[in-house]
């Protein structure tokens, strides 16, 4: 058996959280996501309510929004942190340590797991159906986190990942479009006789017969991934294969 970098990356990770989860125990484990994703709610609920109490103290409205969430959130998780600590010393000293430690090790093992099939699938995005790095099409963790992958994808609806992608797409819309009008503003003091809107690489705008204007990409305009890539990348999550026995097979192809 030959370990590569992926190998000692995810037994690194599964064992750091197989460690921690083993110390504090299942219910404790367990306890602190429910800490965390009650304050997320808590969050959620009161964030209008109290939205208004920030504009007395911060002039600016974002700053105020950024506010008002961390200090509800943070005040949320302390009073949860709290209540979730003393149920779980009331069952560190019961008889059942030994149980509440081995299932905590049992958890470790799978939120690891589940860190790096999350990591596996957003470097899946990055890298498309066929550019998987071999260190890692070799790897003898592969099938594992491969079939962890799955579970998390089974798990995530469809509309939530297309509209995931759909906002990352804007995202990636709005920062192209900032940095072309911030190249275009430099190139425009630097080169009087250049028209702003032409860049290096982009040809003039010009009207084409049906009468749209091509050639020119509009500062803020939809530049990234289309409809179709983004079906098609929806669709990668669904390409997922494990390689074959000795971790010497290449990524399945999608449909």
């Amino acid at each position: 058996m030959s370990l590569t970098l992926a190998d000692v990356v995810v037994l690194a990770i599964v064992a750091l959280s197989t460690l921690v989860a083993l110390i504090r125990g299942f219910v404790r484990e367990v306890l602190s996501i429910v800490a965390w994703v009650g304050a997320a709610l808590i969050t959620a609920y009161l964030f209008d309510p109290l939205r208004p109490l920030a504009d007395d103290f911060i002039a600016s409205e974002t700053a105020g929004d950024i506010a008002t969430i961390a200090v509800i959130f943070l005040v949320s998780l302390l009073i949860l942190s709290v209540i979730t600590r003393a149920i779980g010393d009331v069952v560190s000293g019961s008889p059942f340590t030994f149980l509440d430690r081995l299932l905590g090790a049992g958890f470790g093992v799978a939120r690891g797991l589940a860190v790096m099939a999350a990591i596996y699938l957003g470097l899946l995005w990055v890298w498309g159906p066929n550019g998987e790095p071999e260190w890692v099409r070799k790897s003898e963790t592969r099938p594992a986190v491969v079939e962890a992958a799955r579970i998390i994808q089974e798990l995530v609806p469809e509309r939530m990942r297309s509209q995931f992608l759909e906002r990352a797409d804007q995202a990636a819309g709005a920062a192209a479009g900032a940095a072309g009008d911030a190249v275009r503003g430099t190139l425009g003091g630097a080169m009087p006789g250049m028209p702003r809107d032409t860049a290096p690489g982009t040809a003039p705008a010009q009207n084409n017969p049906s009468g749209n204007v091509t050639g020119a990409t509009p500062s803020g305009g939809e530049i990234g991934y289309g409809e179709g890539q983004r079906h098609d990348m929806n669709r990668l999550l669904d390409a997922i294969e494990p390689a074959p026995a000795g971790g010497q097979g290449t990524q399945g192809q999608g449909n």
